[in-house]
């Protein structure tokens, strides 16, 4: 029962790496996606968060199925590196948006179709006789084993079609032995192996061991925070949308925190309260994270504009040359906030679930009837723009948070 719950609240840490990829810029309405046209290059996003993961599969299955969006660069965490492997082999045919789409549609049912054949934890992970007691007398390196997902990963991904699909595809995980995030492409010659490693939650399931390069790796969401930044900073991309598998309450200070009654806190474990405190920890670097992001955009918003304006006004005194000085110093801006100058910055969309996962919200919970109920909860998501949230959104909702001491407003 302990080991249950360490590993209950250690698949938690990987739900939150999503949350943690909504910080970088501020995005139109979201009620513009439909009218883009169809040359819009765009990235989805996948986070972790275990048995969670089936909120994406529903909310994949609404952007695509029906509401027609095809995506050309496809990056996941944990739980969202393995559902991003399955949309990755969608092919992409030369100069046929039309077709690409059309296969992504493919795939999605594909996924779908995977989801709903989990029967259970035992389709999943599965506990070798003695781990246990092996963990407590001889320092095994974990608990579970990820077996049976190595099995699931042989029987549905391609390497081959993921290679040749056409798709700007990676997955993330952690080096143990190096303390990096590390992205892995389908090229890699053991990408399977390191597929099955973006999902191992340390000590929970075993790592992935490659003598070559000495990596030891584990679940990409122990340490990648913000995916979107390096994807934005990397791809040209015009929108991108980030799928989360946790319910994000918007109020004046959002928040991932659900309340939990006095009766829980009557019987909590050390192990509850262990996951509690690693809930708020996580949720504390979120909020920080953003209001950074606010800070930064305020700086490079008011320097750029402050520029020009100088700029504007040498033009009017006839000092044209100075005037080009300056407005040529307006591409350095990137060095001060840490954002590209001089591009159109692309729009970000976050989806995530409206209600806390089935059975207890428990991540670990691969059982038929709550896959099912997250999935059809999910697709209402995906397909109903209403329910998408903005940067521009979290943005005004973090302006009203209590500045820090030390930040750059002050």
């Amino acid at each position: 029962m302990k080991a249950a719950r360490f590993l209950n609240f250690a698949s938690l840490i990987g739900s939150f790496s999503g949350l943690i990829v909504l910080l970088l810029l501020q995005v139109p309405g979201v009620s513009e996606a439909a009218q883009r046209p169809a040359t819009v290059r765009r990235a989805l996003l996948l986070g972790g968060g275990g048995a969670r993961g089936a909120f994406q599969a529903g909310m994949i299955q609404g952007l695509v199925q029906d509401k027609g969006l095809d995506f050309q660069v496809i990056r996941g965490i944990s739980v969202g590196s393995l559902n991003a492997a399955v949309l990755a082999m969608a092919q992409v045919p030369d100069r046929d948006p039309a077709g690409s789409l059309s296969n992504l549609r493919h795939q999605v049912l594909d996924l779908v179709e995977l989801w709903s054949h989990i029967e259970g934890k035992k389709s999943i992970y599965d506990e070798p006789f003695g781990n246990k007691l092996g963990v407590a007398l001889f320092g095994s390196n974990s608990l579970y084993s990820l077996e049976p997902l190595t099995r699931l990963l042989q029987e549905n991904i391609s390497v081959s079609r993921l290679q040749s699909s056409g798709r700007d595809f990676a997955v993330g995980a952690v080096c143990l032995a190096h303390g990096d995030f590390q992205n892995w492409g389908p090229e890699d010659p053991e990408f399977l192996l390191k597929l099955r490693a973006s999902a191992a939650v340390p000590f929970a399931f075993n790592p992935s061991y490659f003598r070559e390069g000495n990596h030891v790796l584990v679940d990409g969401s122990v340490r990648d925070l913000s995916p979107v930044s390096q994807l934005c900073e990397q791809q040209q991309v015009d929108e991108v949308y980030i799928l989360l598998t946790s319910k994000l309450e918007m109020s004046a200070a959002p928040t991932t925190i659900q309340p939990r009654s006095w009766e829980f806190w009557e019987s909590a474990s050390a192990s509850d309260i262990l996951r509690r405190s690693i809930d708020v920890l996580t949720d504390e670097i979120l909020m920080a994270d953003l209001v950074g992001v606010c800070e930064r955009m305020q700086r490079h918003d008011r320097v750029t504009s402050e520029l020009e304006s100088v700029a504007a006004r040498l033009d009017s005194e006839g000092k044209s040359k100075m005037a080009r000085h300056i407005r040529r110093s307006i591409g350095t801006i990137e060095e001060v906030t840490g954002f590209r100058t001089g591009r159109v910055l692309p729009s970000i969309r976050i989806l995530s679930p409206s209600i806390a996962y089935p059975a207890d919200d428990d991540p670990l919970d691969f059982g038929p009837s709550a896959i099912a109920e997250a999935m059809d909860h999910g697709r209402l998501v995906g397909r109903d723009e209403s329910r998408w949230i903005d940067m521009g959104q979290l943005l005004q909702m973090m302006s009203t948070r209590p500045r820090r001491k030390g930040s750059a407003q002050e």
